[in-house]
């Protein structure tokens, strides 16, 4: 009897060691916050539906011609996604996610990462607000840059529609400046004290919710 029971305890053992190497980490989620001092910062409006989007493959990506929902779709959003590889860098991961929803490289300006990031949550509620702070010139060129390749992303994607794009690598040959997700329809300019009831009417909704956190923790630190 207690062999048995010896033995069944290592078989446990065994199982929850397996189980709990095969589980993936959960993805929290990392956000950027580009802004300038005077509390202008970029925020964009999510489309509908999203066209195209890159990956690791040999193909680049993929091209989807009626389109795939997103979550949160036609609302606001500050630009980011899923912190890969899990655990890396927030900072990292918000400036590639940046550059992968509007065509812009965060890190060809220069800037500070400034206040210290916001971090909360937990498992797949876990979350990441990354402040870059950079000049008004700079905010403005970033700005500018990102919504004329919101507006690349915007022919492409009826481009695809319609049939004339099938495969995701003919995008940036034909369209350089292209995002290489269609997530975001526009983008645009808001700023923490002018347009603060905005960004409280982002709280309570659970799409916008922890942007409003995001950037209250911003305002109360500028």
């Amino acid at each position: 009897m207690k062999k048995l029971a010896t033995l069944t305890c290592v078989i446990l053992l065994v199982c929850f060691t397996f189980i709990a190497s095969a589980s993936p980490a959960h993805a929290a989620q990392t956000y950027a916050v580009v802004y300038e001092q005077s509390g202008n910062f970029y925020i964009g409006t999510k489309n509908q539906k999203g066209y195209f989007f890159h990956n690791n493959s040999s193909s680049g990506g993929n091209v989807i011609p009626k389109g795939q929902q997103l979550n949160g779709s036609g609302k606001k959003a500050l630009p980011g996604g899923k912190l890969e590889p899990a655990g890396s860098d927030p900072a990292i991961g918000a400036a590639n996610e940046f550059y992968e929803e509007t065509g812009v490289e965060l890190r060809n300006f220069s800037g500070k990462l400034e206040p210290r990031e916001f971090h909360q949550g937990q498992g797949n509620a876990e979350y990441y607000g990354v402040y870059y702070l950079l000049s008004s010139q700079d905010f403005s060129r970033i700005k500018d840059d990102a919504e004329k390749n919101l507006k690349t992303g915007v022919k492409v994607a009826e481009e695809i529609r319609k049939g004339n794009i099938k495969n995701y690598n003919e995008i940036h040959k034909k369209y350089p400046g292209c995002p290489q997700d269609n997530e975001l329809a526009s983008g645009e300019s808001w700023n923490l004290n002018n347009d603060w009831s905005k960004i409280q009417a982002l709280k309570g909704d659970r799409d916008t919710d922890w942007f409003y956190y995001i950037l209250d923790n911003l305002r109360k630190n500028l």
